[in-house]
């Protein structure tokens, strides 16, 4: 007995929710053969181009193109005054300026704000019931006047 044919529908859509069905009959065969020929990727992984992913995080693209993300958490930054604010500012102007012009730097920040209320709970200092409790109170009620919440 022979293999049976699986025949499942794909279902294409164009940015206003229609395509053309000529459209749709061209992509849809371009992504059978894609999928027959094994280039279409399975995963949103398999979608991204890359040669090697090293124990460090970094990652080479092609060549001599590498990329690397950090995160920062940290809500430092706002608990700085103005005149702090600016030699942190003063700082990343010298990390990029170290750069030199035929070296592709790019950095991405993404600033969120968050709520006084979160504000507050990462800057509580929760007690330990170990005789410090009062001053640990007192540290968390200087650090929120700072802040201002």
């Amino acid at each position: 007995m022979g293999k049976q044919k699986e025949n499942k529908k794909l279902i294409i859509k164009g940015t206003d929710g229609k395509i053309s069905k000529e459209d749709a009959k061209k992509l849809e065969k371009a992504i059978r053969k894609a999928q027959k020929e094994g280039r279409f990727p399975l995963t949103a992984q398999g979608t991204i181009p890359y040669k090697a992913m090293y124990r460090n995080g970094m990652c080479q693209h092609d060549g001599y193109s590498f990329s690397k993300t950090i995160a920062f958490e940290d809500i430092n930054y706002e608990l700085k005054d103005n005149e702090d604010k600016k030699t942190v500012f003063s700082k990343l102007s010298d990390l990029y300026n170290y750069f030199t012009e035929d070296t592709h730097v790019e950095m991405t920040y993404m600033n969120t704000r968050i709520t006084p209320e979160e504000i507050r709970k990462a800057l509580y200092i929760l007690g330990q019931d170990d005789g410090y409790d009062e001053l640990r109170d007192e540290l968390s009620e200087i650090l929120l006047d700072k802040t201002n919440y």
